[in-house]
């Protein structure tokens, strides 16, 4: 009996079978399917990709003027140790110059938010600083801090704090009435209402500077390595540059902006991942 069942069921399973591979996309439709998901994820930039050899070719221009894409991709692929070790001193002194200059924008934030007298003082100071160019004031860190790191992450520290600092305050101002009034009656001293209600309430504008510093962090330590360092990728750009390697120049410049674009992305990150838990 149980042989005449499964004879019975022979072809039902067998048409399920058929009916299950027919379901079932093939290697490659697959491989279409990623492809097309690939071009209207990032067609602009394989447009710029496809557009650029042939603007160079239109035009007449050498590859002292604008290398290939290919020539690009070649020296970026096959000399991955010449970008290793910079990228990693870029990225070392962006995070620590980021970081400092969060910690000084929210610390200052909170002293300005607290005393009337300190805003007075450091309010001006502040926007000075962010109002006079940083390549002015280069040649007096420079000699303050040296022609090293030092100068580097305190050019990072400049360019990053007033975001932390402005949006700080803001925050801590925007705590509703409500709120303010409870802890009042309650009886609660400056202190504990700013480390349990101001300071806390901040928190989303603080992770909105983090995320729109990031990528200013990676610039200001650019234009240190570039004009002062003897590492990183800023002066993997300046060196590429003088000694006419063109391919390499533009290599540089490209991972320095796909650097800049990965700290944005943790940045934002960081910050949605916060704000859910503090919300």
């Amino acid at each position: 009996m149980t042989d005449s069942i499964t004879l019975e069921r022979g072809p039902a399973l067998a048409e399920a079978g058929r009916a299950e591979g027919r379901r079932r996309p093939g290697a490659l439709a697959l491989v279409g399917r990623f492809l097309g998901a690939v071009l209207i994820r990032y067609w602009p930039i394989i447009l710029l990709l496809l557009a650029w050899p042939a603007w160079l070719w239109a035009n007449g221009y050498s590859r002292a003027v604008a290398p290939s894409p290919l020539d690009v991709a070649t020296d970026l692929v096959t000399h991955p140790d010449v970008y290793l070790f910079p990228v990693l001193w870029t990225a070392l002194y962006a995070i620590g110059g980021l970081v400092l200059g969060m910690l000084v924008g929210v610390g200052l934030g909170v002293v300005v938010w607290m005393s009337p007298l300190a805003s007075g003082l450091l309010l001006p100071s502040a926007l000075i600083l962010r109002v006079v160019p940083i390549t002015a004031m280069l040649p007096i860190l420079a000699r303050l801090f040296g022609y090293g790191s030092g100068t580097v992450v305190v050019m990072v520290v400049i360019l990053v704090f007033f975001p932390a600092f402005s949006l700080t305050v803001s925050g801590m101002s925007a705590v509703p009435q409500s709120s303010r009034d409870l802890f009042g009656v309650l009886g609660s001293r400056l202190g504990p209402r700013v480390f349990r209600l101001h300071l806390p309430a901040a928190i989303p504008s603080i992770m909105l500077a983090l995320r729109l510093s990031a990528p200013i962090a990676i610039l200001g330590v650019l234009l240190a390595e570039y004009l002062l360092s003897g590492v990183g990728l800023g002066d993997l750009l300046r060196s590429s540059g003088e000694r006419m390697e063109y391919e390499r120049e533009w290599a540089s410049a490209l991972v320095a902006t796909a650097l800049s674009v990965a700290c944005f992305g943790l940045a934002r990150t960081a910050e949605r991942r916060v704000v859910e838990r503090v919300s």
